[in-house]
């Protein structure tokens, strides 16, 4: 498909200027032209013109340089990232093909986007959404009629913040358990000036926003410490100390079990040194886990 070579090409052009070392056009045409894509520099003005307008990232010409590069607050902004990382997924897994020898991927797939873009129109348009609801834990399903406001991605999962017109109560709604998705052509709504969808779950470490935030001390150690410092547990974690055996690391967020769940995968490694009833609460389940695996 014509569209198909388009992205691919927009791909290979933002993540060879993303380099940094000022490429000259023709530069950026042999690379493209090594990995099966000739274009002259009209059809690369052009690209140009698409990958800005598309992914909202600047390929600026620099004369001192005589090369080009990407603004750096457009590489950075989040919606950007999120956005060339699907363009390199995409990439990746069209160079791959049907060869599952060259990508391995997860066998726990997260499903629920097919109802991504309609979900997001009812948004838009400010509709009220009605579907079929399934918890977790239950077997029987009940008729949801909710105002729709965002959708949140976490861990993987796709959820729906959305006012369930029932309880009148702002909730979380798995994509991955919703099905026969309907708008009211009839319904519609205005979001409550006072709700800050934007900072919502600024103090959450998933979708539960419960609790207030508190401060966290943790110490990790290992191999894990790094691997948490390089993929932050939340984006308020700081480096409080660094040795060559452990890192300590500072939080400020809502202490749900989904938190609790997480710094339980590492184990061993991790010391909660604040507060003390997270610390009393780690120590009750591993006690538990122990008692039940004795």
């Amino acid at each position: 498909m014509a569209n198909e070579k388009y992205f691919l090409r927009y791909s290979k052009i933002i993540n060879r200027v993303k380099v940094g070392d000022y490429p000259s056009l023709s530069t950026l045409l042999d690379y493209l032209s090594e990995s099966g894509f000739t274009i002259d520099k009209r059809t690369f003005n052009r690209d140009k013109i698409a990958i800005e307008d598309l992914f909202e990232t600047e390929i600026i010409y620099s004369r001192a340089r005589n090369g080009y590069y990407i603004n750096t607050e457009d590489v950075n902004s989040l919606y950007s990232k999120k956005l060339q990382e699907t363009l390199d997924l995409f990439s990746s897994i069209k160079i791959a093909g049907k060869n599952d020898e060259l990508i391995d991927f997860d066998k726990r797939i997260s499903i629920g986007t097919e109802h991504l873009n309609f979900i997001l129109e009812t948004i838009k348009n400010s509709l009220q959404l009605t579907f079929t609801h399934k918890k977790y834990q239950e077997d029987s399903s009940t008729n949801r009629t909710v105002e729709p406001y965002m959708l949140k991605e976490s861990q993987g999962r796709w959820y729906l913040v959305a006012k369930d017109l029932k309880d009148k109560r702002i909730k979380t709604f798995a994509l991955d358990r919703i099905s026969s998705v309907a708008h009211n052509k009839n319904g519609t709504f205005k979001k409550p000036p006072t709700l800050d969808l934007k900072n919502y779950f600024k103090n959450s470490f998933g979708i539960i926003n419960l609790n207030a935030p508190e401060e966290i001390i943790i110490t990790v150690y290992g191999n894990n410490s790094s691997f948490i410092k390089s993929y932050p547990l939340h984006n308020s974690q700081k480096v409080v100390e660094e040795n060559n055996e452990s890192i300590t690391f500072s939080l400020n967020l809502s202490i749900a079990p989904d938190f609790v769940m997480e710094i339980m995968k590492y184990t061993a490694d991790l010391e909660v040194i604040k507060p003390i009833h997270l610390r009393n609460t780690i120590r009750k389940n591993y006690l538990k886990a122990i008692d039940r695996n004795s």
